[in-house]
Parts: structure tokens; sequence; C-alpha cells
């Protein structure tokens, strides 16, 4: 028995001195290859494309020729250690220059260019100082790519791999919602109390001007056979005009930012609400294959335009009163920190102080929903050019009141009123404040 079980050892300890030998050999390979600064480059088709500019590409294919540009990656390290004495604890000495998390460092204005060149560069390699890159490839007939990395590459060579779309990309469709903003008055849309607006005419203009061809180099609203051929008729602007729903939906657009207004109908007396940064244009950015849809604004669940316009006409509907409501619209510059100065009149700067009247609002609008009535609105109308303002006729009850500049370059703003006992409800001075200032 002690022969068989000696046999049996041997059976088994033999090869396993074997590959640990093996495994000690390969581990003392790899450790003498773990560290490397030599950068080498793979660029590659990331897609099939059988009608390609230049030829066809498959999936995997090399790209022979291209330019490419290398960024130092300055944006910080969030896994730095929080433990004493590796920088990021407050009593560390040099804490908080020693801490690199992106919510303590400083962070730079700008990623410096470290290197730039072409293919002929990577024949052998070259190597990089210690530290985190971005990498950006172009070539002929693709869409740019890139890729970060780090220094030293845990194999020798450092491969860094790009995929870049080959061209045609996948065109985008813009998708546009004209609503009236009336349910109640906001400068958004609020499902289900709004509707769509019909025949408001849609202006989409890039940096070089407006937009008047699709990314075929044909007329806006082109439409297209299975073989990717105009449709003889097609071409006209049917498409920019929103439809009984209230959209307007174009297709074929390059990807791009775009800057886009709607028109309402000439001499309708239609007045913009709605704006994404201060002006009556909505900046709209379109990525190849886009459908105009964006997850920030859904509908019961769906996704929504992205880009959208609310509207208002001028109206009174007030059902008769004795009580009103009177104030003055004006301008404010507010002051970080807000200490001092006046306390701010409005929903945007929390009542807080810091804020310096400016002057009247001399293109002020004003109205009323009735909150006692699906939140609609009851009264549209234009202050004086002083900013003064006074609505007659208003029943008791609870309404929201808003108030903006017709170009609105300031912040649309309202609040909860209370008319009571037939009485004048005198709201004061109410501020709006600058998108940019």
């Amino acid at each position: 028995m002690t022969i068989i079980k000696a046999n049996k050892t041997r059976r088994f300890l033999i090869p396993a001195l074997f590959m640990l030998a093996i495994a000690g050999t390969w581990f003392s390979y790899s450790a003498a290859r773990a560290a490397t600064n030599t950068l080498t480059l793979s660029v590659i088709s990331a897609d099939t494309r059988s009608n390609r500019p230049g030829g066809a590409v498959t999936i995997g294919d090399d790209v022979i020729e291209y330019k490419y540009l290398i960024n130092i990656d300055n944006t910080g390290d969030p896994t730095q250690s929080d433990t004493t004495g590796e920088g990021c604890r407050a009593d560390d000495a040099g804490y908080p220059d020693s801490c690199d998390w992106p919510s303590v460092r400083e962070v730079p204005g700008a990623a410096p260019i470290f290197t730039q060149g072409n293919q002929d560069d990577f024949v052998t390699g070259f190597d990089l100082p210690d530290g985190k890159y971005l990498i950006s490839v172009l070539a002929d007939g693709y869409k740019m790519g890139g890729a970060h990395f780090s220094v030293p590459f845990l194999t020798d060579p450092g491969l860094v791999t790009v995929e870049l779309q080959p061209h045609p990309l996948p065109s985008a469709t813009m998708r546009i919602r004209v609503f009236e903003d009336i349910s109640p008055i906001n400068g958004a849309f609020d499902a289900p109390g709004e509707f769509g607006l019909e025949g408001f005419y849609g202006i989409v203009k890039d940096p070089a001007g407006d937009v008047t061809t699709d990314v075929f180099g044909n007329p806006l609203c082109t439409e297209y056979d299975t073989n990717d051929e105009p449709i003889p008729g097609t071409g006209t602007t049917d498409c920019l005009y929103s439809d009984a729903n209230g959209d307007i939906v174009i297709p074929n657009l390059g990807p791009n930012r775009y800057d886009v207004e709607v028109a309402p109908p000439a001499d309708a007396g239609w007045l913009h609400t709605s704006t994404l940064e201060g002006s009556w244009s909505w900046d709209s950015w379109l990525a190849e294959g886009g459908t105009g849809l964006d997850n920030e604004f859904v509908v019961a669940g769906e996704p929504f335009p992205w880009t959208q316009f609310g509207f208002i006409r001028p109206q009174n509907t007030l059902a008769g009163g004795t009580g009103g409501v009177k104030g003055t619209i004006v301008g404010a510059s507010i002051y970080l920190p807000q200490q001092n100065g006046l306390p701010y009149q409005g929903g945007v700067w929390g009542g807080l102080n810091g804020t310096k009247v400016t002057g009247p609002i001399e293109d002020a609008w004003v109205a009323l929903s009735d909150l006692q009535n699906g939140d609609t609105a009851v009264y549209v109308g234009q202050a004086e050019t002083d900013g003064t303002f006074q609505i007659d006729g208003v029943p008791d009850g609870n309404y929201l009141f808003t108030w903006w500049d017709e170009p609105l370059h300031h912040l649309l703003d309202w609040t909860q009123i209370t008319v009571s006992n037939g009485q004048i409800y005198d709201m004061g001075a109410q501020m709006l404040t600058g998108w940019f200032t």
C-alpha cells in the first residue's frame, strides 16, 4: 500500500511541478512585459457599407489612411483613495491640491494637445508619458471616432483600437411640437389639457444660415422610394407646416446643431411663451439616425419631441366681478452670494436677497389662469410701457398669475394668487431676471 501511495503521489506531483514551472516562467515573462508606454493603434471599420464613398467596406476592415490627434485627459481621477495620507482627506498635507477627484480639483479650461499626425507614426509605435489620453481619428469616408486610454499599458505593445462608422450615416428626423400654452400658461406643454396648433411654419437654420435642402442635397420634404430615388412631386415645403396635432416632421437631415424657429400665421396675434434659453428659437441637436424625440420629455410615458413651441393669444373671458389684480413688472439683476439688496419677487431665485431692480419691463405681458376651471387661461393682456398693469372684472377665486417679456429675453415666471371679497389684489413689483445676466 505504501508503494502504491507513493506512486500516486508521483503521478500527481510531477505534472504539478511541471505546471508550476511553466506558470512561473509565464508570470516572469508577463511581469517583464506588463508595463509599457509604447502606443500602437488599430483603426477599423465599425460597420459594413456597400455604398460607401470610396468603395465598399466590411465590419472589421482596416482603415489604412487617417489623421489623428491626442489630447491629454485632465479631467481628474475619481478612483483616488480616500484613506488617510492618500491626499483626498481634509487633514492630508497639501489638500485640496493633492486630491485628483473631479469634484475637488480645479478643472482646467481645455485639454491640451499632446501630439498629432497620421498613420505613418504607428509603423513601429511611439512612447507616451504616464497619464490619461484621448485619441481622435479622422479618415475619408468615415465619421470621426476615438478612444480613451491610460499609460502605462498592461500589455506590450499597448494596442488601442478605434472603430470608425463608415459613410453614408443614417439621416435624422427633426420633430417639432407646436401647442397652445393655455392650461395653464407656463411656457411648457401640459397634457392632456393643451392641444396642437395647425398651420405654423418651421424655420430651420444651421451656422451657415437657412437650411433648404436635406442631407442628400434635395429640397426639404423630399420623399424617397426603396431605391433611395426622389419621388417625383415631393420636395415642397408641406412638411414644414404643423399638422392638426401640432407636429412638424422634417426627415433626412444630417447630424448638426440646428437653430429652429416657428412662425405663426400672419396677423393672427399669437405670442411666444416657450423658450430653451432666452429667445424665440430652440436649439436642436440631431445625431445620425435621430428620431427627434427626447427621453427627458415624456407624455403618458412616451417620448415627446425635443423641440417645442408654445403660443397664446390676447384674450379676456373673465366671467365678471368687482375684483382685480394690479402691479408692476420690473427687470432684476441678481448678485451672488445673495446678501443685501432686495428679496427676489418671483419663483426663480426662491425669494432670497441679492436683487437689484434695473427698471420697468417695457414689453411685458400678464395672464391669469383659473385654477378652479381646468387651470385654463381667462385673461392675457399687455402691460403698459412703464411695466404697470391692472386687470379688472376678476371674480373671486384662485388664479395662476403669469408674466413674461415679449422677446423672452427674461425667464417667464408665475405665482398663485387669490382674489377675495371683490377687492383689488395688489402684487406690487414682480421681477423678471435675464437668461444670461
